[in-house]
């Protein structure tokens, strides 16, 4: 080989090598750093910065701290109690949810305000995160599509607004604005209720309606627009409580739905619009809003949810290993670490 080619073979190598050196330490320098905070219901709740979450929000976050590992595959920092942060990598922080106590924490290991959400943020996603908001959006939902969907809410500010509500049904679910978990979802007790309404200024109460399935459908409020990321197909049990998430393609996640197709686009295309005209200018983030199906009818609006999911977990590990199977998460003496079980696609 001449010394001229050689030349020119070492020039291209060092040139391939200082792209990819600037590339590789461009990426270093711009991660993102994901914090589960899995207790931000509860902290919604709370609303104060120095609240101290319940022991399985705490074990939920500390041993899922790296979760996204599952789909992210860009360099990352999971941050984990006690791990040291260079602020000078990061360029985004991604949290289960944005609330009062998790920017106290982010302040507390030294992120800059300018990756943290403002007062007026956080105070909007508190106001947009309670029941109340589900209650009206229920409502506007079921208006113009009242022979393909059911369901029916009020929110009560005080004890003889939810008594003359409750006659009228054979049984009820009462729901606090905010909570955890679950546990602000109940069937009776008017102490309760007066509790509730003493200390978080009124309760939403529905009727208990059987159902034969439940989903969500995900989304994503940019600043311009509200974003539709899939359907979530999810199983719970007898007391309501999240046992995992079916992996698969939409096509199939729909399928397995007992509702129209056109009916799930239709619901979908209005609570996009609904979900715009409600955010827009209010906030940015992934929403979740949780639905059942009875009869062949769709419950729109059960839950809505201005943070991250389990649901939306499920959505970004298939895109990443489209593979069909369960995520769940299990609990193995006192351990809870999440679990995909493969199933056939047949």
């Amino acid at each position: 080989m001449s010394f001229e080619k050689s030349i020119i073979i070492v020039f291209f190598v060092s040139q391939i090598y200082e792209v990819f050196y600037v590339r590789r330490n461009f990426a270093l320098e711009n991660m993102k750093l994901f914090l589960l905070n899995f207790y931000h219901d509860e902290a919604l709740a709370s609303n104060s910065p120095f609240y101290y979450p319940c022991k399985i929000a705490r074990d939920l976050s500390e041993q899922l701290y790296d979760l996204p590992k599952f789909w992210n595959d860009s360099p990352a920092v999971y941050y984990k109690q006690g791990i040291k942060t260079d602020w000078s990598t990061i360029h985004e922080i991604e949290v289960w949810g944005w609330d009062l106590l998790v920017c106290h924490r982010l302040r507390q290991i030294g992120a800059p305000e300018s990756l943290l959400r403002t007062q007026e943020a956080i105070d909007n996603i508190r106001t947009l995160s309670s029941r109340q908001t589900a209650v009206t959006l229920l409502r506007e939902l079921r208006t113009p599509l009242a022979d393909i969907t059911f369901g029916e809410s009020a929110f009560c500010r005080t004890t003889d607004e939810v008594q003359n509500y409750v006659k009228n049904y054979e049984s009820v679910l009462y729901k606090a604005p905010w909570s955890c978990s679950g546990r602000g979802v109940f069937s009776s007790g008017l102490d309760r209720v007066r509790k509730i309404i003493r200390e978080q200024g009124g309760i939403a109460v529905e009727p208990f309606f059987a159902h034969d399935q439940d989903f969500a459908m995900e989304f994503y409020c940019r600043a311009d627009a509200v974003v539709y990321e899939g359907l979530s197909v999810f199983r719970t049990d007898a007391a309501g409580h999240y046992l995992g998430n079916l992996l698969d393609d939409q096509a199939r996640l729909q399928a397995h739905l007992n509702v129209a197709p056109e009916h799930l686009t239709l619901v979908r295309k209005q609570l996009e619009k609904a979900l715009g005209k409600l955010l827009i200018g209010k906030y940015i983030g992934p929403v979740g809003v949780d639905m059942m199906v009875a009869r062949q009818k769709i419950h729109p609006c059960v839950e809505i949810n201005l943070r991250n999911t389990m649901g939306r977990c499920a959505l970004y590990i298939y895109k990443a290993k489209p593979r069909p199977g369960f995520f769940s998460l299990l609990n193995k003496n006192g351990q809870i670490f999440p679990s995909i079980t493969p199933i056939s696609s047949k």
